[in-house]
């Protein structure tokens, strides 16, 4: 008679703390507690790189910076190892989220999901030039994870924009990827606990970032123009940030500041009449940790 199977343990893994609001723009706090709804035994692994964050370690590393050992072989297959080693005979599958280094040795170990936004081929040439110091060292290193990752069990992407990178640029087997658009990062709010008060007075424009440009401020601005001159009432609350354009006389605006994502931003958001909450919380047609049940790992 075969013996029974052992259940299978669904892992969250990231270098980012899936328990931090504040980390990774909340992106991985929410993935994390949309999964822990659904498997409620699921297991958040940020180990053992979370060393490379105390303090010590840090100021040993800016007096040292080519030791760099996130970056190393050596260390990579260590991580993996002590991954590895910690879900030993267990029947296990990993959710790697924006970690793609480690998906260089984890993904020959355990079977590996890698879930990312874009991938470095796009980031290199489109993200505003914050790549491009890099070495030629570290450039290199990027686009091995990337493959890596792409080449594992399984990569889902947040838009078909990064799949396509995935396929072009990496030669990815579209029927291993995937597209799952992300949610908007704020919990799902009950509508009969959210302040809204219907106001056709005015039409309320919110603007959350602390980048005006790169977030696309100058669109706010002329949208504030554009009605003001039509003569429609406008103001606008702005969180985050305080831009030097100045904004038309008679547009009312509003300066939130830095908020706190732990609670000062929820309590901004739903005293907003333009605001329209879901149940669920999520933008997209359906929420990404589907990815883990539709790859049908429970036969693995």
């Amino acid at each position: 008679m075969t013996p029974p199977r052992p259940p299978l343990t669904i892992v969250l893994s990231s270098y980012h703390d899936s328990e931090d609001v504040n980390a990774f723009s909340t992106t991985i706090y929410h993935m994390a507690q949309a999964l822990k709804a659904e498997i409620p035994d699921l297991e958040i692994v940020r180990f053992p790189r979370i060393f490379l964050h105390w303090r010590l370690v840090q100021a040993i590393l800016r007096r040292l910076p080519f030791i760099r050992p996130a970056n190393r072989d050596y260390f990579l297959k260590f991580c993996a190892w002590r991954f590895a080693r910690r879900f030993r005979n267990r029947r296990v599958a990993v959710i790697n989220v924006v970690d793609s280094p480690l998906a260089i040795f984890l993904s020959k170990k355990l079977p590996v999901i890698n879930v990312s936004d874009a991938t470095h081929a796009l980031l290199e040439t489109s993200y505003y030039g914050v790549y491009d110091g890099l070495s030629d060292e570290d450039t290199a290193l990027q686009h091995r994870a990337d493959r890596a990752a792409i080449h594992s069990l399984h990569a889902c992407f947040s838009s078909a924009w990064a799949l396509d990178s995935a396929v072009r640029d990496y030669g990815g087997n579209p029927e291993n990827l995937s597209v799952i658009s992300w949610g908007c990062n704020l919990p799902g709010l009950p509508r009969d606990q959210a302040r809204l008060v219907a106001d056709d007075s005015r039409c309320r424009l919110l603007f959350v970032g602390a980048q005006w440009r790169r977030k696309g401020g100058d669109m706010v601005l002329q949208v504030a123009r554009l009605l003001h001159v039509r003569g429609l009432p406008v103001s606008v609350d702005l969180a985050g940030v305080r831009p030097e354009d100045p904004f038309p006389d008679g547009v009312d605006v509003t300066y939130h500041g830095r908020l706190d994502k732990n609670d000062e931003l929820d309590n901004v958001l739903s005293t907003l009449p333009s605001c329209r909450w879901t149940e669920s919380g999520y933008c997209g047609t359906r929420p990404w940790w589907y990815a883990a049940t539709e790859l049908r790992l429970w036969d693995r």
